[in-house]
């Protein structure tokens, strides 16, 4: 039983993550920048220091297809988005993703 709750777990994020691609392909930064404003930023930014390579890989997140799936142009709105936040949440994609 539990299992399949992980596997419905693991589903409503790849849903999560693919939505949020989505966004970031087709939302000007300002539309995005509206989004993160509503949710409290401190809070966001401790979310962002907690993951690591093991919680990545616990979640199930293929690093790999996030690499390929990201752009040049994704990763210059999620810097525009992040704001005065930009090298610390740049830093830790990189550190993510591996690259």
């Amino acid at each position: 039983m539990a299992n399949i709750f992980g596997q419905i777990d693991n589903k409503i994020l790849s849903m999560k993550i693919d939505q949020a691609l989505e966004m970031l392909r087709t939302k000007s930064p300002e539309e995005l920048k509206g989004k993160v404003s509503k949710v409290d930023r401190n809070e966001l930014m401790r979310k962002l220091s907690e993951l690591d390579a093991k919680k990545i890989k616990e979640m199930n997140i293929d690093t790999e297809k996030l690499k390929k799936s990201l752009s040049g142009a994704d990763l210059e709105k999620i810097r525009a988005v992040a704001g005065k936040d930009a090298d610390v949440v740049m830093m830790k994609l990189k550190e993510l993703l591996g690259g």
